[in-house]
């Protein structure tokens, strides 16, 4: 048997289906294909959130001893008060912003299982 004829005789045994049986197989895929978009969607939304309380977090940790942190500049005239003020505005807007867009999205986890 040939995988041409394996595609021959699965063709010929959806004609054969009853179309309710078709129609269940088509949804079914379908369902399948819509569920896992909306996971990788909140997934998508859930690592965003996850970035920014990160960036938040070394933003907290002001110690100079610290490398890592965007906000180690803070010895002497280096450190520019007005522009670590308003990165941290823009994160927590947006740490806002991702919260509602993911609690709007897992309204819809119940439509999609």
């Amino acid at each position: 048997m040939t995988a041409k004829t394996v595609k021959t005789e699965t063709f010929k045994s959806n004609l054969k289906a009853s179309n309710k049986s078709i129609q269940e197989t088509r949804a079914n895929r379908i369902a399948s294909e819509a569920k896992m978009e909306y996971d990788e969607l909140v997934n998508n939304k859930k690592r965003a959130i996850f970035r920014v309380e990160n960036e938040l977090e070394a933003m907290a940790d002001i110690s100079t001893s610290n490398v890592t942190t965007s906000a180690n500049a803070i010895s002497g005239t280096n450190f520019d008060a007005k522009s670590f003020v308003k990165k941290r505005a823009d994160l927590k807007d947006e740490l806002v912003l991702l919260a509602e867009e993911l609690a709007t999205l897992e309204e819809d986890a119940e439509f999609y299982s």
